[in-house]
Formats: structure tokens, sequence, C-alpha cells
């Protein structure tokens, strides 16, 4: 059964081939043989190479890898079968086949085109609709060898046409490694028979840069052109895809847009004004384009107080439009961006921290409410107050029993006063005069002094040293510690496609902080968690020193920052290029420690810290606030609170005093 199949196969494939072979004519021939030549000498064994065959509305073929069964006729399409059978029996490489409808199943790029075009198609202006139908496809690969051989004889200027059709699609749509191939004569030589001499001509073409204009396309090179009577070759170019990017550009200009902050207006010797950025990104992009020999120009800036995420959409929004040729600042690597502008490697990676208030000194004012737990407390309060209760019950038992007692252990009130004077480490008014008074008595005294001596150490070791309070250490203690956090809207993107499952719930409860000032200024109050990068921290701590502010490693958020160009630009090959030099050589490193350094010590103002949102914000105190590591011998200033207990007792005592002299003459009056 199987050698059936396969003699069926073979006889069909002959068939078709000898069927197409009739109808083409000896110039046909020659085409598709340069064509098959060319193929194999450029394009990889195995590549994935899509065949965009002549247009015919009667016809339309959607097939993937079998070639052979094409219901195509016509002269150009008779050419197309011919060569699709050909290429099917090297069976080196993976085809991908489209007339009008194209297959978008296949989910790879392509390495390759091979695209035909009949005379009708060039005359008519059909190219743009041929190469829109290729664009729309997930497939679609601008940077891909592309083949376009035009099959119908070409009576007029082929260089002319090679121009039009290169450019065509250089400018519209950004294919940058095209060559050109088409059957025509050479009226440079002297005509043989009355007629030139037939040949097949191949071209391409250089870019060409300019102050005005980078990578212009104004002319076209033969790169081959071959005389099929004689088989000989006027050029044997066998690379026609070699690297046509320049060294250096020629001082043309890019337009550069950018939703960065530091940016400043300069006048130069001409009366000008100059737009000026102080910026680590673009420092480094001077150094890049320095190396291309690229002219900077900026796009009109953003304002300053603008919202950064409808800076940075605006921004974007022009690249992908045309208006600017490329986009910088702090932009992250994201999917969404991806699907419309191509982007760089990166050039610098940040960390995105939540910054939580740090351990602060508990203050001195609460030292006594820290000694002992409530429960402690009010243990002693009810021993006191039991204590009190029994004493007068046995002085009251002895009292019955005709036992002499002195009057104070006779009444729960002054049995009390006198323990607590006890307590407090005062001597009472008059001791126990029965033995049994005198044990229960005792007994509390000990405990009084077991309590008191505790109580004492404590105190002296708070009054000098009071401890720090306790700290946010990890992303669920922050979720956990009901204070409010928050960060920049820039943040809700990375925020949503971060893989922690708990920033679900941050999205539900953050606060959008866009004031960097005011926000760490809230953590260094301790009330407030804020997330950002560990560069921005550096910027604050310079101006805020004793600022107190602590991180947590968990829950950080890796931010890629890469720049961006319009879909198929070339120029992000060079560019990404020197990228690599300079983050293997460490420079980017540099460019943002000199950026720190200009802050620190020129004391040049940073935008990104304007203050926008809160201006009434007071700094935290630094003497309550400072964590001194060094030992303090105790001294005056760390015993305020016991003076202020002194004096607030003392201030009771003179009330109590002007009470009782007033209810002494209240009574006088009365006869009392």
């Amino acid at each position: 059964m199987k050698g059936v199949s396969f003699i069926t196969f073979w006889l069909i494939q002959t068939a078709l081939s000898s069927g197409d072979n009739d109808f083409l004519t000896t110039e046909h021939h020659h085409l598709v043989m340069n064509v098959m030549k060319t193929v194999e000498q450029n394009f990889r064994p195995g590549a994935s190479v899509h065949v965009s065959l002549p247009r015919n509305d009667r016809n339309t073929l959607k097939t993937h890898r079998n070639l052979i069964n094409s219901p195509l006729r016509g002269t150009s399409l008779d050419v197309a079968n011919t060569l699709l059978a050909k290429l099917n029996e090297k069976d080196r490489w993976i085809f991908s086949v489209s007339c009008i409808d194209i297959n978008d199943e296949n989910v790879l790029k392509q390495e390759a085109y091979l695209i035909l075009f009949s005379l009708d198609q060039i005359l008519n202006d059909d190219i743009s609709n041929t190469m829109y139908r290729l664009t729309g496809t997930s497939m679609w690969n601008s940077k891909a060898q592309f083949l376009l051989v035009i099959i119908d004889h070409i009576s007029s200027s082929s260089e002319k046409i090679a121009v039009d059709v290169l450019k065509e699609l250089w400018e519209g749509f950004k294919v940058f490694n095209s060559v050109i191939m088409m059957p025509t004569v050479d009226k440079s030589l002297p005509p043989e028979d009355t007629e030139y001499v037939p040949v097949i001509d191949i071209y391409s073409w250089i870019p060409r840069q300019s102050l005005e204009m980078c990578m212009e396309l104004k002319d076209v090179i033969l790169v081959d052109r071959w005389y099929w009577k004689f088989n000989k070759n006027l050029k044997n170019i066998t690379d026609l895809y070699a690297n046509k990017l320049p060294l250096e550009f020629g001082r043309c200009p890019l337009i550069v847009g950018t939703a960065l902050r530091n940016y400043f207006w300069v006048t130069n010797d001409m009366n000008e004004s100059i737009l000026e950025y102080y910026e680590p990104e673009i420092n480094l992009l001077h150094f890049v384009f320095k190396e291309l020999n690229l002219t900077l120009i900026y796009d009109t800036p953003e304002p300053v107080n603008s919202d950064y995420v409808r800076s940075i959409t605006n921004v974007m929004v022009r690249l992908v439009g045309g208006g600017i040729d490329l986009a910088i600042g702090e932009i992250p690597l994201m999917y969404n961006i991806t699907k419309h502008a191509d982007n760089t490697i990166s050039h610098q990676n940040y960390h995105g921290v939540w910054y939580v208030p740090c351990e602060r000194r508990e203050s001195r004012v609460t030292t006594i409410s820290r000694i002992f737990s409530v429960e402690v407390w009010i243990m002693i309060i009810m021993f006191i107050l039991t204590a009190s209760v029994l004493m007068a019950c046995i002085g009251k038992y002895l009292k019955s029993n005709k036992v002499h007692e002195s009057h104070i252990f006779l009444d729960v009130k002054t049995c009390l006063v006198t323990l607590w004077a006890v307590t407090m480490g005062v001597s009472a008014s008059e001791l126990p005069r029965t033995s049994n008074l005198r044990i229960f008595f005792l007994i509390f005294v000990w405990y009084s002094l077991a309590i008191s001596t505790v109580f004492q150490t404590y105190f002296t070791s708070f009054l000098v040293e009071p401890g720090l309070t306790d700290r946010i250490r990890d992303f669920d203690g922050l979720l956990k510690s009901g204070i409010e956090f928050g960060y920049d809207p820039i943040f809700d993107v990375l925020v949503e496609n971060s893989s922690d499952s708990r920033y679900e719930e941050v999205l539900k409860r953050r606060i959008l902080c866009r004031d960097r000032d005011y926000c760490f200024g809230r953590v260094s109050k301790a009330d407030f968690a804020y997330l950002d990068v560990e560069a921005v921290k550096m910027i604050y701590k310079i101006s805020h020193k004793n600022a107190l502010i602590c991180h947590i490693d968990e829950g950080v958020i890796n931010i890629v920052l890469t720049m961006y160009m319009r879909k198929g630009d070339v120029l992000i090959e060079k560019i990404n290029h020197i990228l690599s030099i300079i983050g293997q050589s460490g420079l980017n490193i540099r460019i943002l420690r000199g950026f720190f350094y200009d802050i620190v010590f020129a004391g040049r103002k940073n935008k990104w810290f304007k203050k926008t949102d809160n201006d009434s914000l007071v700094p935290p105190d630094e003497d309550e606030s400072l964590i001194q590591e060094d030992y303090v011998p105790l001294s005056l200033t760390h015993l305020y609170i016991a003076f202020y207990v002194a004096i607030i007792g003392y201030i009771l005592s003179f009330i109590v005093f002007l009470g009782e002299i007033l209810v002494y003459k209240i009574k006088l009056s009365f006869g009392v």
C-alpha cells in the first residue's frame, strides 16, 4: 500500500512539474533557477520561510509545508508553481504559503520571506496591500531576510522600480534586509538581432546618513547581474544580506522623548533656550549617542507636576505614532509595551523595596507602665486591698477578745493607708502591738520590699535605657500591622504583574502617594509604609540624615529599566551593542554614583522630591528618634520623669493641704 501511495505522489509531482514547465518561457526558467540559487546561498537550512504568491482574486492558497498541490494557473502563477515544487524537492526549509488570506496559526517569527510580485501589482501600487497582509500576523518579522521577485519581464527602468519598491518597504514597513530580483535587459550593451541582451538583476541598498535624517534610502545598488544566455555573472556576491549598518551615523538626528523631571532651560551664546536634563539615564544616553555619532534632539518635556504614569503613556503614544524615535526615562520592561514597541537590553535594574518605620526609643514618660504588665498591677492592688481588709478583721477580732490593739488597725481605711505607706517605703504612723498582727504586718513588709526592689531595678534601667519599640520585619507583618501603606501609581502595573499572591490585598488597601518627600516623611514619623526604589531612598537620606527609615527583605519587586524604539527599528542593534559594552565595563554604575555625588557635594536640587501634596509636614524630633549605640551614664536628664512625678506630687499635696484648711474653717463657721 505504501508503495502504491509513493508511486501516485511521484506521478502527481512529475505531472505538475512537467505541466508547469510547458507554460514557462526560457526567461522564466532562468528566473526560477536564479531564485533557487539565491535562496540556497542566503537562507539558513531549517529556517522558517514565508512565501507570498502573486495576488489572484480567483484563487486563494492556504497551505503549510506541502507546496505541490497548487491550483494556481496563469503566467506568473505558473512560475510560482514551478518554484514551489523545486523548493519543496530540496526539503531544506519550513515553508508557509499565502496568496490573499494568511494562516495565522503559526506563532513562530519568520526568518525569511520570499515575496513574488507580478508586474500588474507593481504598476497598480498593490505592494502595500501585500505587505499589510503580512504585517497583520503574529509571525511578522521586519528584521527577517526579504527576497522580492518580480516575475514578469521589466522593459522600463529596472533601477527606478527597485528604488520605488525597496523604499516603500523601508519607509512604510521598516524592512531593512531586502533585495529585489527581476528579469530585464542590459541596455548598456549593443543589441543582438535588434534585441537587447536579457539579464536578471538583483538590487539592494545601503542606508545613507545626513544631518537631517538617519538611515535614508536615496538610491539602490546593483549587487548582481546574471547574463543567463551566456551563463555569466557581472558581479558574484554570494552574501546578499551582509550587515549594512554603518559603524557611525554622521551626526544624524534622533528625537528622544522622556517623562523625566530633572530638566531645565539654559541660554547659549546665541541667546537661544536649550533644554537640558540632569538624569543618570540621559547621561548614559549621551554616551551611547557619542559612540554612534548621533545627534540627540529632545522632544517637548512633560510637566514636572504631571502624573508620571500619564507622562510615560504620552511618550509611548508619540513613539508608536512616529513623533519620536526613542523613549527613555524610568520606563520598565513590560509585555504590554513590547507589543507596540521594541525594547533595548536593560541598562539599569532597580528593586522596589517596602520601607517601614525603624525601631525607636521607648518614651521615658511611660516607663512605669512598662515595668509590670496590667495584670501584675491589678494583682498588687488587689493584694493591698485584701491585706487591708484582713488586718482590720484581725484587729476587730482581737478587740472583741479584750486584747488591746491600736485603733489604726481596727478600720479598713486606716489599714489601707498604713499598708500603702509601707509599699511606698515610708514608715507607718504606728506599729501593731499584738504578735498576730505583727507577723501579718512583717509578711507584708517582706512582700513590699520584694516588689519595690524589682520595681526600682527596672525603673532605673528604663530611665537610663528605655529600650526600643518593635518594628515590622516581614511582608506578612506589614499587612497585619494595621498601619497605612502605599506607593506611586506607577507601581500599580508592576504590582498587578507580581507572582506574590499577597499583593492582591495590597492593591485593595494601598494608598496612592505621589509626593516622595511627604511619603518618606510619614515613614520617618512611624505611621506609614512606602514602596519605592533604593536609589530614591538614598537621595532622600542625603537631605534627611536623621530620618529613621528601615526596610523589609520580603515583597521586593524587580524593576528592569529599558529604552524603547519603534517596531522594526534596526538602530536598536547598534544601541544594544553599546549598552552591552557599558554594562560590562560598569560605566552605568559609575554614572549613577556621579549623579549621587553631585546631589551630596554640589547641592543639586532634585525635582523628584518637589513637594506637591503636603508642605506642612514636620520632620521627626531628632532627640526623641535617634538611636544611640554607645553607653550613656545616668544623669539628671534621665531623671526628668522622676522630677515630673515629684512636682505633681507636691502640687497635689499642696492642694490637699489647702483643702484641709478650707474644711477646717468651714467646720469652725458652723460650730462643729
